[in-house]
């Protein structure tokens, strides 16, 4: 299953635990392999054991494949499925077992090629379960699938390993098959691996690091199986009409144990003759010890080109992660989120006098994770990974306020274009869902990189839009079923991106674990909500459940289901006054649909308008939105908001769209309110 999925690394002391039981495993089977009288033959099943084994092996196999096939089916039509994680090391199975095929071939064809294709064939098929059986006990734990995952662990693993478990036990079929000292050791030795993994967090392998580790572990299992099938020394046995005087037979001990009892009718070997000194003559074995440090060999230079292979992004990190493109990151040079935050408030009357922000003192204790909303008007379906002014505008305007508050992480990704969203929302699901999986398989690797760098760190997530979609699955993906992660959840800002809940509770539905925020002392909660003049058309794009920006995120539900408004400016409910802060160079200027710009001399980057605006959660229709009211009523001193979007966005405007252009600034101020508090009551608790 390692290369058909992800899981969550482990963390919060969970990979220390792992690391010293695979470590203690590593130490008992090396031990093993030096106080075990060996070789040793495996036991060979009676026909009917035999035939039970296949029927079991074959049923494992088909169980397997129509369990993936039915998950994969119901995923893709929740609009889930993504895009395959890069996968370096599937070649360096397929080239190992390839080889070992080959090895164990040579090496048994002395006994005929029946037991020689046989031994080769079970062999190159046990040795990459030898890896795969306790590979999937580690990460099935950290595993959530996205559909029913109680269900679907079961049903999915089950039959892994049990196809695993039959696979490797097929090698007692092999009359070749014995266990010698390098056979535990090697399987030791791929332990002694997972152990190092497992204090990296036995994270994916998507980086050098985890690719090296996962690459080397399963090259020790595939040498493994091949230390089964050592051939015997030249003249072991003696040649029939030997005149020299045979010595009494001398098997192969056996290990006092049913799973190790003798194979009845195998050829014994009848001496054991001096070891060879003849000039230049190489033994057999010597031979085959050559082939098999030659295959090693092999083996670990692909599994290094794969790893230089992996995708580049940056000098491997803390936890072998590479480092992404990043618009925002702490220690950056000419960071765009730690530009000029001064802001003048302009008041109802006229007057303009200094603001200040929400902040506090603690901020560089927290981490903030950003995505950006849609920027890009290209006619693609999404957007390169290069830092452009858009991203960087983007960052100013709703990520830059947050560093009074945190850390900041905005990473780039490949965004949807607003053409390609638009094609979604008129009903090309194809694109939706392609394009959206896109995206979200960029973000990713940011994220697991953040996490490995942040340490401890309480983490506040915020995305707007296309971001806030973003930010919706992954929580949904990666945090809701991740305890050691949860935990650090502080709270989540999830402007325009119609996350639902059921109808008049505050969790369940896309999200089991993170509720609604109902207090500013409440943490592992999010705030969300879209904001409208008044009650959204039946063809809104936000507010209503199963359409519009819902199904970029997958949420497709819509009975016993609403879209979640949580009140920026009254978290525990009611109506509040908003906070509104703005770039002044948006407001100076008259665009289309605006009746009003601001004409009060400012000289701030940053204006807000105290007083202006009320805000309160509605419901009706089949609707739940957040009303933003004008309570000055259109000023000459102050811009209201309409529900035209500023620019020219081709489609992007009116009725349908309600406030989106505006609602992250309208509330900016109490979002970053909400945000300081929950920090406080963080510290106060810890």
């Amino acid at each position: 299953m390692s290369g058909s999925g992800s899981w969550v690394s482990y963390s919060g002391g969970a990979e220390v635990v792992l690391a010293v039981v695979l470590a203690a495993a590593a130490v008992a089977v090396a031990c093993a392999g030096f106080r075990l009288p060996l070789p040793a033959r495996l036991p060979r099943p009676g026909r009917a054991a035999t035939i039970i084994m296949l029927a079991v092996w074959v049923a494992a196999i088909a169980a397997l494949l129509v369990s993936v096939a039915a998950y994969e089916t119901q995923v893709y039509r929740a609009g889930l499925a993504h895009t395959p994680r890069s996968d370096p090391v599937t070649p360096v199975t397929l080239t190992g077992a390839a080889v070992l095929f080959v090895v164990i071939a040579i090496a048994q064809k002395a006994r005929g090629w029946r037991v020689a294709l046989g031994s080769a064939v079970i062999g190159a098929a046990a040795g990459p379960w030898i890896f795969e059986v306790p590979f999937d006990l580690i990460i099935m734990p950290r595993t959530h699938p996205v559909i029913d995952p109680g269900l679907w662990l079961v049903l999915l693993y089950g039959p892994l390993i049990l196809t695993g478990v039959t696979t490797v036990a097929l090698l007692s079929l092999s009359p070749a098959a014995r266990v010698h000292r390098a056979t535990l050791w090697c399987l030791a030795g791929m332990l002694a691996v997972f152990a190092v993994w497992g204090l990296f967090g036995f994270s994916y392998p998507s980086a050098p690091g985890p690719v090296t580790l996962n690459a080397l572990s399963k090259i020790l299992a595939l040498v493994t199986s091949l230390t089964l099938f050592l051939p015997r020394r030249a003249g072991q046995e003696q040649p029939p009409g030997s005149s020299q005087q045979a010595r009494p037979a001398s098997p192969p001990r056996a290990v006092n144990s049913p799973a190790f009892t003798g194979i009845a009718g195998d050829p014994q070997p009848a001496s054991q003759p001096a070891r060879s000194s003849v000039p230049g003559r190489v033994r057999p074995h010597s031979r085959f010890l050559a082939a098999v440090l030659g295959s090693v060999i092999l083996l670990a230079l692909a599994a290094a080109g794969c790893s230089s292979a992996s995708p580049p992004g940056g000098a491997p990190g803390k936890a072998g992660l590479a480092s992404p493109v990043w618009v925002c990151r702490p220690g950056q040079t000419a960071d765009p989120c730690a530009s000029d935050l001064a802001a003048s408030a302009v008041t109802a009357a006229g007057s303009v006098r200094l603001a200040s922000w929400p902040h506090s003192a603690a901020a560089s204790k927290f981490a903030c994770f950003y995505v950006y909303p849609t920027t890009s008007l290209a006619e693609t379906g999404n957007t390169g990974l290069a830092v452009t002014k858009e991203e960087k505008y983007a960052a100013i305007e709703q990520a830059a306020p947050f560093s009074q508050l945190c850390d900041v992480w905005v990473p780039v990704y490949r965004s949807q274009t607003f053409p390609s969203v638009l094609k979604g929302l008129r009903g090309d699901q194809k694109v939706m869902r392609s394009t959206f999986t896109t995206a979200y398989d960029s973000v990713l690797p940011a994220w697991q990189w953040f996490l490995a760098h942040t340490g401890s760190k309480p983490i506040i997530l915020a995305g707007d839009s296309q971001g806030a979609a973003v930010l919706i699955h992954l929580i949904s993906a990666e945090l809701d079923h991740e305890p050691s992660v949860l935990h650090r959840l502080l709270v989540a800002v999830l402007v325009g991106g119609n996350l639902q809940v059921p109808a008049g509770k505050t969790v369940g539905a896309t999200f089991t674990k993170v509720s609604l925020c109902t207090a500013t002392a409440q943490t592992s909660c999010a705030i969300a909500f879209s904001a409208y003049p008044s009650q959204p058309p039946a063809d809104s794009v936000f507010g209503r459940p199963g359409q519009g920006v819902s199904l970029q995120s997958g949420q497709t539900a819509t009975a016993g289901q609403q879209v979640a408004c949580v009140n920026p400016a009254a978290l525990a409910g009611g109506t509040g006054n908003l906070d509104p802060y703005q770039l002044t160079a948006t407001q100076t200027a008259k665009f289309p649909g605006d009746s009003t710009r601001l004409t009060e001399p400012v000289s701030t980057p940053w204006v807000t308008y105290p007083g202006l605006y009320s805000a309160t959660c509605k419901h009706g229709g089949g609707a739940t939105w957040l009303q933003v009211t004008s309570l000055a009523g259109t000023s000459h001193a102050r811009p209201v908001v309409t529900d035209k979007i500023v620019g020219d966005y081709g489609g992007g405007t009116g009725p349908a769209w309600g406030y989106h252009g505006y609602e992250y600034g309208l509330a900016l101020g109490n979002l970053l309110h909400d945000v300081a508090g929950e920090e406080a009551a963080w510290q106060s608790r810890h």
